[in-house]
């Protein structure tokens, strides 16, 4: 049987007669020692001095000081030697001596975890989504695309076939020099059907025969060969090409680049040169369905329909204001003209209803020579206007128009 005196109290820890104050020991260490409060969450249960007198606070307990052990609260996790029950733990119990997990906070992470996924499934989506509207955008693009150049490869294939005539006039005209093998240029011609029944034009081959010198360069003499045309024409002609390439008329010859680019446009436009009365009722009609200036009779057309017709093509901007003027002065010669014919029938039908009529007559036609022009009157006088225009150079248009506007 042990005695008192062989116990050793409650919150100490003994060693043969000696006792040390567990309290002691962890102020010690924590102030004096600077070892921090290592000493907390210890337990000294007091009991025979031979045994161990301190321990650390068991599982499910806390241990403030080291005479003091409670049962862990509700909600609250103490492992070992714990000194205040500091860790939540929504499934636990009081005295609880496993950690126990709360619903609630499974249920949040697995909200967190659902929402992860599908975020990231979402961001696949999308991506898979916008490459889908990707490829679908570049293959309406590219379908666009074929079509659009189609359409122009189709347009230019009517452009060609229209003055095909003159295209193989052309050839017909090239130097004899130029020959090889058989035919124009052995098995390659100038003009040509492919194996889609579509024609072909080398402008380049063109070029490379007309130039007899071989300098790059073509002259009057070199390309009047294969076009024949009059001076008028032909300065005409040179001028327009090296104007669309340069803006630039003063020009006396064609560079291989400018022939290139710009001889089949205004070959097109040949037929304004020095059109015939079919060709010319052919343009006026032209313009009247292409123009953006309606006119109010249907048998006319708005001189500012000329600046957007096909006239834009071969003529500048001076030259179709120059144009324009001097169609508004022959109209309104040609116009009293047909006028006093009318006149001289209406006299001998009825002279008073003449006056009235002649009155009317000179009313619509001033207001009209202002704005418009008639079928009649531009296929009668468009061809002589056009010729006075294209003989003369910038400097006598500009002061033509001058003295027109002053006078």
């Amino acid at each position: 049987m042990v005695g008192i005196l062989d116990l050793c109290p409650k919150g100490y820890i003994c060693d043969g007669n000696n006792q040390t104050s567990c309290d002691q020991i962890r102020t010690w260490a924590r102030d004096d020692a600077n070892l921090g409060d290592i000493h907390a969450g210890l337990y000294c249960p007091g009991g025979p001095r031979d045994v161990v007198g301190y321990e650390n606070c068991p599982i499910g307990f806390y241990c403030p000081d080291s005479m003091s052990k409670y049962e862990c609260p509700k909600g609250k996790f103490c492992p070992h030697k714990t000194a205040i029950p500091s860790i939540s733990c929504g499934g636990c119990e009081k005295g609880s001596k496993e950690f126990a997990r709360s619903p609630v906070g499974d249920i949040f992470i697995l909200i967190i975890v659902i929402f992860v996924i599908i975020y990231l499934v979402w961001m696949v989506v999308m991506k898979c989504l916008d490459k889908v509207t990707n490829r679908k955008q570049n293959l309406i693009e590219r379908r666009l695309d074929e079509a659009k150049r189609a359409k122009e490869q189709k347009d230019f294939e009517t452009r060609l076939q229209k003055i095909r005539p003159k295209l193989e006039l052309i050839e017909k005209r090239l130097p004899r020099t130029s020959l090889s093998g058989t035919g124009l240029f052995g098995s390659n011609p100038v003009v040509s059907t492919n194996v889609n029944g579509h024609i072909v034009f080398d402008t380049k081959k063109l070029f490379d025969a007309c130039d007899s010198d071989g300098d790059g360069i073509l002259t009057y003499d070199e390309l009047n060969v294969i076009l024949e045309f009059s001076p008028i024409q032909l300065v005409a002609f040179v001028n327009r090409m090296n104007e669309l390439d340069t803006e630039d008329d003063s020009v006396n010859t064609i560079a291989r680049g400018t022939f290139v680019n710009y001889f089949l446009p205004v070959l097109e436009s040949t037929s304004h040169l020095e059109p015939t009365s079919e060709e010319a009722a052919s343009c006026f009609d032209e313009i009247v369905s292409q123009g953006m200036f309606r006119a109010r009779h249907g048998n006319s057309l708005k001189y500012g329909s000329l600046y957007s017709s096909s006239l834009s093509k071969f003529l500048s901007e001076l030259q179709i204001r120059c144009l324009i003027k001097e169609l508004q002065i022959a109209t309104v010669s040609f116009e009293d003209d047909f006028e006093r014919g009318d006149e001289k029938k209406d006299k001998e039908e009825n002279e008073n209803k003449s006056t009235r009529r002649r009155s009317r007559r000179v009313s619509i036609v001033s207001r009209k020579v202002a704005e418009e022009i008639t079928k009649t009157s531009f296929v009668e006088l468009y061809p002589a206007a056009l010729l006075k225009v294209i003989s003369q150079d910038t400097s006598s248009l500009e002061e033509s128009l001058d003295n027109s506007n002053a006078g």
